[in-house]
This record gives C-alpha cells, sequence and structure tokens, in this order.
C-alpha cells in the first residue's frame, strides 16, 4: 500500500487516478462480481483461497489462516466494546486504519481508509455490509472503502438530516454521480452522496455514497 502526505499536488493525482476506474458500465463490473460471490458461495475457503492467490499473490490453506488467541482476545473485546456503544468500536478503528482524507473542504472532522475485511472489525449490525452487492461493486472498482467522523451540522455540505447526535459515524463507498448510479445506492442504503470537489455537484463528479453507522 502506498501513503501519501495530503497536498494539491498529491490530492489532484490521487483523484485523476481515482477516476480512471469510473464505472460507467454496470454489467462490466457486475458479470465480475457476481462470479466471485457465487464460486464463494459454492466452494466456500477453497474459493477465498484461489483468489487471494489470485488477486494478492498470497499462497493461503486452512492450516496457514489459524487465528490466535491473541486475535481472538482482541475481537471478542472489541466486539463487548461495541454492545456497550459502537461508538467506541468506530473510535478504535479510527485510530488504528490508515488515514485518508479525500475532500477539499473541512466537513469531515476525520477519515480513514478502509479494506472489505475491515467490515468484520466493526459492531455486528454492521456485518450485513460484508454482503451488500452495491459495496462490493464500489470495492472491486475502486480498491477501497472509507470511515469518516462528522460532526452534526446544519448548513448545506449535504449531511445535516443524518442524525441528530453530535458524531455522526459514515461508511462511504466510492462512485460517481449519475441519476443511475443514485437509483442502485438508494436501493442498497447508500442514500447520502458527498462529492471530492467542493465545486458545484455534477452529473460524472467522483465521490462517496455514504450510509450513517448505528
Amino acid at each position: 500500500m502506498r501513503i501519501q502526505k495530503l497536498n494539491s499536488d498529491t490530492k489532484k493525482n490521487l483523484l485523476e487516478d481515482l477516476l480512471k476506474r469510473s464505472p460507467n458500465n454496470y454489467g462490466q463490473y457486475e458479470a465480475s462480481v457476481k462470479e466471485i460471490l457465487d464460486k464463494v458461495k459454492e466452494e466456500k475457503d477453497a474459493a477465498v483461497f484461489a483468489y487471494t492467490a489470485k488477486f494478492d499473490g498470497a499462497e493461503l490453506t486452512a492450516d496457514t489462516i489459524e487465528v490466535t488467541d491473541a486475535e481472538i482476545e482482541e475481537t471478542e473485546s472489541i466486539h463487548e466494546k461495541g454492545k456497550e456503544c459502537p461508538m467506541n468500536v468506530y473510535e478504535l478503528l479510527m485510530s488504528q486504519l490508515p488515514q485518508m482524507y479525500p475532500f477539499e473542504d473541512d466537513s469531515v472532522e476525520d477519515c480513514v481508509r478502509m479494506e472489505l475485511q475491515d467490515i468484520g472489525r466493526m459492531p455486528m449490525s454492521c456485518w450485513v455490509y460484508g454482503s451488500n452487492s452495491f459495496l462490493l461493486h464500489g470495492y472491486y472498482c475502486y480498491r477501497h472503502l472509507i470511515l469518516a467522523k462528522v460532526e452534526r451540522r446544519k448548513d448545506k455540505d449535504g449531511i445535516d438530516d443524518m442524525a441528530e447526535h453530535e458524531d455522526i459515524y459514515l461508511m462511504g463507498v466510492p462512485g460517481i454521480w449519475q441519476h443511475r448510479e443514485q437509483y442502485m445506492a438508494s436501493m442498497f442504503g447508500f442514500r447520502k452522496f458527498k462529492p471530492v470537489s467542493h465545486e458545484k455537484q455534477r452529473s460524472g463528479d467522483f465521490g462517496y455514497w455514504c450510509v450513517e453507522l448505528k
């Protein structure tokens, strides 16, 4: 993974790189994602190991992915905190995951980059997103998700009606603003779009389709 300090130049390069992967043709990606999901459902771990070798170049077996006692204890601790207060889990993830701030404005207080497997570290109520077709589509197009912390605001930055408490945690799926994309995103629970650019939103703008995490 490449880590860069954000400035005007690197932010521009990041946006240009992400836009190169713009999903203008749903059919092209849907077929690939469906093939992967169907194979995993049918072959289970064997399919996961095969795709890991294909995409990541890592050879895994049932013997080499054994979870350690320390990892089990850490997961149990996280889930216990999640039962008490999900916000504690999100705060913990914000402190552990790599920082990523793709937005040109300051409407987002903090933002980190997520991988698909990080959903398993979130409260159990969030695990359903691991099989969300829209999220998987965006992830396999752009190879990342975001977790963002936002203060409740009453202005026009596009997130003022999401919740009534002080801190709002959002999970964002990268994508572009289009009416068809909006329809698909809303159907799968991602009803808010946060553009990267602070300029007036236009069709084809890159940004993140967001869902508020409880």
